[in-house]
């Protein structure tokens, strides 16, 4: 699958990608602090341990290094404590990049659709939403667990850990 921007995209599950994230959050997940942020979550499918310094998220197609990870690492997916290969970033402007904090993007996501990457340390993108859709409050948007090729809504966000899509509020974008 390749994105608008003529750019490759991984949607297989078989390297780390963006599964899951959330514009406007309300109630669904709140910081240390007590405040509702957006909220983007990374998904390690793979047997290996991978460390995320020098990666970065972007909402900019021109700045590809909008917010870089300091030295995280986002365990296998065969790890014992089940979701531990899933790591969510707030997406609330408030730039907290240590590894012993909570994270925070020095950005916001734009509520009405637009562009979200996660960049690897030679910037290459390795997941992307070229083109999401308006978010709504509390709906998270994100990649089926089974499927990556489908994208839609979660009525029931999943930070954290596996999404679920079943039910018949899960809808892929029109």
């Amino acid at each position: 699958c390749s994105s608008d921007l003529g750019i490759s995209t991984n949607l297989t599950w078989q390297a780390v990608g963006i599964s899951e994230f959330m514009a406007t959050n309300q109630t669904t997940v709140l910081d240390v602090v007590g405040d509702p942020s957006g909220w983007i979550e990374i998904y390690n499918p793979t047997t290996n341990d991978v460390n995320l310094t020098g990666w970065s998220l972007t909402t900019n197609t021109n700045n590809l290094r909008q917010w870089v990870f300091p030295n995280v690492v986002l365990l296998d997916a065969g790890d014992a404590n089940g979701s531990d290969n899933f790591l969510v970033v707030f997406a609330s402007g408030k730039n907290r990049a240590t590894n012993t904090a909570e994270l925070h993007t020095n950005f916001r996501l734009p509520v009405n659709g637009g562009f979200l990457a996660l960049v690897d340390n030679k910037t290459n993108i390795v997941s992307a939403f070229t083109n999401y859709p308006a978010q709504s409050a509390d709906v998270a948007y994100g990649r089926d667990v089974i499927n990556p090729n489908i994208a839609g809504y979660f009525p029931n966000a999943t930070p954290g850990d596996a999404n679920a899509i079943g039910g018949t509020n899960f809808s892929p974008a029109v």
